[in-house]
């Protein structure tokens, strides 16, 4: 043999469990590592270091254990691997292509199963090959299988095993119903919509001993208490209070299935996520926080970008609201609107619709007019739109842990190009959600208008006392549940967009406005 085949083999170990689940799964890693040591201790080899991950791989890339073995061994600091299976190390065509591409530059020396025998040979590498393959298939059919039975489940408005605080899912049916704690549940929603903290709203379940049978096979407990904030925060965040249940990246709506349930209306859990959203933009004076209502819903008239809404202070010292375009190439750049010009002039416009029984009349008349076709297309789109949302998400995430690492590591002209890629997707997401809003304020369902029509009536017709006396995260709720946005110009006031069944009422009267234009 010539010097390089006299190389010693530097073996190194890999183990990996196939979900990212901390409880899922959790004795593969140990057991896996097990049966590598005893064989290893058959056969002599002494392993150097230990890789281990709960990643999948039937992504390439996402797994950065895996990705830190292939350096050090490029490094020259093991060239051999063990680990229990192949389907260990690849099921995806990438990274099993560059293992036998390693293999055939001789920069793995050989690999080592507890589980399968390999040779480093043409027969061998030929194995492989075929092993690697029917774990890609193995995971793409059960990937297809497991979609396909939360798709079906969904379809019919079943659960594939999600637990939610106030409901009990039926084993046999999968559909949600209220349980003992439903109303306990109920009243945490409406301490938030008053203003209560998530860690008050706990304390609250803490001493009414909202508790719940954990049904969970790994358990330690028999009883899953509901008392801490962060529980909280996960049930203010769910969208399956007012009707929507999503699972793996898809969505169905619970309320065109007349036994569900829901704890509070989309109105109310809006709200509760503009008051919980943690990226609103604010400021910290003596008193707190401070919230800025309207951010990316006022736009300028000039170029039909989004206005900024930031805090002044005035020559007397005293501080106000105020809306400008930050467009670099609107004639507007610069120029600021008080806030105090648009909320006087929606206080009048507001106090002025007063809709009566001929409006009903045709309120009615106009939406017996959509289709059922019709309505079922609009929701199509908006779960396909919210579909390419959760993607983008996705993408947005891993573009800025690059973005992070480059930025780390002193790349700066890397680092920057993954800056702009992360503006772009962020910019798309954006206009997807306002699309997804637009779509929304479209969709009106025949069959519930009835009941909702009192609310909508209670609603325009005390919306200007509402508005006047509500919060500045309260105004934000209003404007955004009766308009699609609101355009603003320094010289003509605002133009409003509003949402149906809004607009079928406004735009069948002759409305003036503050400005030139309300519509």
């Amino acid at each position: 043999m010539n010097n390089e085949d006299d190389r010693p083999l530097k073996y190194c170990l890999y183990a990996r469990k196939s979900s990212e689940d901390e409880t899922s799964q959790e004795k593969s890693i140990p057991d896996q590592i097990k049966y590598c040591k005893e064989m290893a201790k058959r056969e002599g080899i002494v392993i150097l270091h230990i890789f281990q991950e709960a990643k999948s791989a039937k992504k390439s890339n996402n797994r950065p254990e895996f990705n830190a073995m292939i350096r050090e061994i490029k490094k020259g600091t093991y060239n051999a691997i063990i680990s229990y299976h192949p389907d260990r190390l690849a099921r995806n065509s990438l990274e099993s292509g560059m293992l036998i591409d390693m293999l055939d530059n001789d920069i793995i020396r050989n690999l080592k199963f507890p589980t399968c025998q390999f040779e480093n040979n043409a027969s061998g590498k030929l194995l492989l090959n075929i092993l690697f393959a029917m774990s890609k298939e193995y995971s793409e059919h059960l990937s297809e299988v497991v979609k396909r039975g939360i798709d079906t489940n969904l379809e019919q408005g079943k659960s594939s095993g999600k637990t939610v605080w106030g409901y009990n899912r039926d084993q046999k049916t999968g559909f949600y119903e209220p349980d003992e704690n439903f109303e306990l549940i109920k009243q945490g929603w409406k301490m938030r919509l008053e203003g209560k903290t998530q860690t008050e709203i706990a304390h609250f379940w803490k001493i009414n001993n909202v508790s719940r049978e954990n049904k969970s096979k790994k358990a330690k407990n028999d009883i899953v208490k509901l008392h801490s904030k962060q529980q909280a925060s996960k049930i203010f965040r769910d969208p399956i209070y007012f009707g929507i249940l999503t699972q793996a990246g898809t969505e169905r709506d619970l309320r065109e299935d007349t036994a569900f349930q829901p704890m509070i209306t989309e109105a109310e859990y809006n709200a509760v996520q503009l008051m919980d959203n943690s990226k609103r933009p604010n400021i910290r004076n003596k008193k707190g926080q401070v919230f800025y209502p309207l951010r990316r819903f006022v736009k300028c008239s000039h170029c039909g970008e989004y206005m900024m809404v930031g805090p002044s202070t005035s020559r007397g010292g005293k501080r106000y609201l105020y809306y400008r375009c930050d467009n670099k190439t609107c004639p507007m750049k610069g120029k600021s609107i008080r806030a105090n010009v648009l909320f006087d002039a929606l206080y009048n416009e507001l106090n002025r619709l007063k809709f009566n029984e001929d409006a009903y009349k045709n309120f009615i008349e106009k939406v017996g007019s959509i289709t059922k076709e019709k309505l079922a297309e609009l929701k199509t789109s908006k779960r396909s739109l919210k579909g390419a949302i959760i993607h983008l998400d996705t993408e947005i995430k891993r573009v800025a842990d690059r973005l992070s690492d480059l930025t780390e590591s002193g790349h700066k002209v890397a680092a920057a190009q993954f800056e702009k890629k992360l503006e772009e997707l962020e910019g798309q997401k954006i206009d997807l959600e306002q699309r997804v809003d637009e779509i929304e304020a479209q969709i009106i369902d025949p069959s519930k208008m009835q009941m909702s029509l009192e609310e909508f009536l209670n609603l325009a017709n005390s919306a200007s006392d509402k508005m006047k006396a509500g919060t500045s995260v309260q105004k934000d709720v209003l404007c955004r549940m009766l308009f699609l946005n609101i355009v603003l110009d320094k010289e003509k006031g605002a133009t409003f967009l509003w949402k149906e069944p809004f607009s079928m009422l406004v735009n069948n009267r002759s409305v003036n406005s503050g400005g030139d234009i309300w519509t």
